[in-house]
């Protein structure tokens, strides 16, 4: 089984081509800036923050990162509407929102649950940016913008959806009214460190009564924690390519035809039962002699999902897939 394509809206694609075309910079004057940008990431030292102030870093972002961005975060908040998590919370703070990707993201498609957002963001260039890609946007939410949090003001709208997308990586330490927080949502690189770390976090959420939503299915000790130093919990998702993107990828070293990310999603809510009947595939395919087998998890065990080739030599999940535990006894 494969998964589902994502795509981007087709006002957002239009607002980025059309802001790449009054940019007056060639093709390769883009995937120059994308190539810089993304080095810079790879070996920056935790704490260094996004150089908005930069013409081409913006560049290089809107034309590579937010598209990007958007499909993972897109990816994630299908799942958590289809689980009932989004029930009843109406505002959000999107804590270091760069050029607002989340933003547009609930504009075009959850208007209809978010009554207002908060965007935190030091970089003016950057908030700039949004409000230009917003003007394509068929649906708007209210926006307030800050440049910093206080623990007053959170205490304000603690029981607001607080996300953190590629934002903690930018951080040296958790700010101090973190653990105060009602619903979190946190995204970042699928790399051995920082998904690491989200299994850290995830064992102190947990001894701080919050309960997990995704990606576990269940309270128990993360087998990836438990039983490994090196493992970490990623999803994978397919992206459907804009024309002008696979145009810009032609230059470039890297290839998006699938895209990873680590994540972590906490309330003080308890979820539901149904999330209990769910198991989760944490592996990709291994195909071994005369069989396959994928990892997956429902507890604090190291679990294997195995079948023999010639019952199905087709058959395989994707990583990240939720699946019932009965299909799971099943094969």
């Amino acid at each position: 089984m494969r998964p589902t394509e994502e795509q981007l809206p087709d006002w957002l694609s239009h607002q980025i081509v059309e802001t790449l075309k009054q940019s007056g910079l060639s093709r390769g004057s883009i995937t120059s800036a994308i190539q810089n940008l993304s080095d810079g990431y790879i070996h920056r030292s935790e704490g260094v923050t996004t150089s908005w102030e930069k013409s081409e870093t913006q560049i290089a972002y809107l034309a590579y990162f937010l598209p990007l961005n958007f499909v993972r975060l897109q990816h994630l908040f299908h799942e958590l509407n289809d689980l009932g998590f989004l029930n009843g919370i109406t505002n959000y703070v999107d804590f270091g929102s760069g050029p607002g990707t989340l933003s547009l993201l609930l504009f075009d498609q959850y208007s209809n649950i978010f009554s207002q957002g908060v965007c935190v963001e030091r970089a003016p260039e950057a908030k700039r940016l949004f409000e230009h890609l917003r003007k394509g946007s068929p649906q708007s939410i209210p926006i307030h913008w800050a440049t910093d949090l206080s623990s007053k003001k959170v205490s304000q709208m603690a029981s607001a959806l607080f996300v953190f997308s590629y934002s903690l990586v930018e951080l040296e330490k958790l700010p101090d009214w973190f653990f105060d927080l009602h619903e979190i949502v946190v995204v970042e690189p699928s790399d051995r460190t920082n998904g690491r770390k989200i299994l850290e976090l995830r064992k102190e959420l947990l001894s701080r009564g919050f309960h997990i939503w995704s990606p576990c299915t269940h309270q128990d000790m993360c087998p990836l924690h438990q039983h490994s130093k090196r493992d970490w919990c990623h999803q994978r998702v397919l992206l459907d390519q804009p024309e002008w993107f696979s145009e810009l990828e032609k230059d470039l070293p890297m290839k998006n035809r699938s895209l990873t990310y680590s994540h972590l999603v906490a309330s003080r809510r308890e979820p539901p039962q149904k999330l209990q009947q769910l198991a989760r595939i944490t592996g990709d395919l291994l195909v071994e002699k005369g069989r396959s087998r994928q990892m997956f998890c429902q507890d604090s065990e190291r679990r294997f999902l195995q079948w023999l080739k010639r019952d199905d030599p087709h058959l395989s999940y994707f990583r990240g897939q939720l699946i019932s535990r009965t299909q799971l006894n099943n094969s």
